[in-house]
C-alpha cells in the first residue's frame, strides 16, 4: 500500500527520525510521533493511521500495555512492533522487527498492511 499514514512511537528521537526517513522513502507519510503512551494514544485517536510503528519499551510502559489502547483509539491500524531485544511475547502486535533489522521495516509494513486489507 503506497501512501499509508503511519504513526511512529518511540522514545528515541534518533529511532524516530529513522523511521519517518524509511517510510517516506516508499511513500507513506509519517503523520505523527510520540515518545510515550498516552500522547500515542491521543494522535491514534485523532490522526487514524492505517499503521503504528510501535517500539516495544517505552520508558514508563511496555507496548503489551500500550497496544490495547491504541488499537480500542484506532482499531483499523496494523501495529508493527520494534524493539531492540526480543520481547516476551508477540501478541500485542501484527508482526514485528528487532531494530537492526530496521531497514526492512518499510516492506513489513506493506506485507502487513497487505494481510490487512485483503
Amino acid at each position: 500500500m503506497v501512501g499509508a499514514r503511519v504513526l511512529a512511537i518511540d522514545d528515541d528521537d534518533q529511532i524516530l527520525k529513522l523511521v519517518a526517513r524509511l517510510m517516506a522513502d516508499v511513500g507513506h507519510e509519517i503523520v505523527a510521533t510520540a515518545r510515550d503512551g498516552d500522547r500515542a494514544v491521543e494522535h491514534a485517536s485523532a490522526l487514524s493511521p492505517h499503521a503504528i510503528v510501535l517500539d516495544y519499551e517505552l520508558q514508563e510502559t511496555t507496548a503489551s500495555e500500550l497496544a490495547p489502547r491504541l488499537r480500542a483509539a484506532c482499531p483499523g491500524a496494523i501495529i508493527v512492533g520494534l524493539s531492540s531485544t526480543e520481547p516476551p511475547d508477540r501478541d500485542w502486535c501484527d508482526t514485528f522487527l528487532l531494530k537492526n533489522d530496521v531497514t526492512k521495516l518499510a516492506s513489513a509494513v506493506d506485507e502487513a498492511l497487505g494481510r490487512w486489507n485483503r
